[in-house]
């Protein structure tokens, strides 16, 4: 969310739900193209029965990296809303 009138002033920049990926067996892109996903609405309890006959995996991407992932993530989108129009 961006909502500002100077680039310098009176900006309002919220995040709901930053999400990182958990795992590095799975391009970035191809996980941004079916975002968004459901973190707030429409969520089950979680079962065993979801992934059974599958193949799954831990996550690769421990809490320590997650956050400075997601920091990262944060950060540039920052800049992208506070970037003045017809910048870079």
């Amino acid at each position: 969310m961006c909502n500002g009138r100077h680039p310098s002033v009176n900006w309002n920049i919220g995040f709901d739900d930053e999400l990182v990926p958990g795992t590095v067996g799975i391009h970035g892109k191809l996980l941004k193209r079916i975002e968004p996903f459901p973190t707030t609405t429409d969520l089950k309890a979680y079962s065993p029965d979801y992934v059974r006959g599958w193949t799954v995996e831990r996550y690769q991407v421990d809490l320590r990296e997650a956050t400075t992932q997601g920091r990262q993530q944060m950060q540039l989108s920052m800049e992208r809303c506070v970037q003045p129009r017809g910048a870079g």
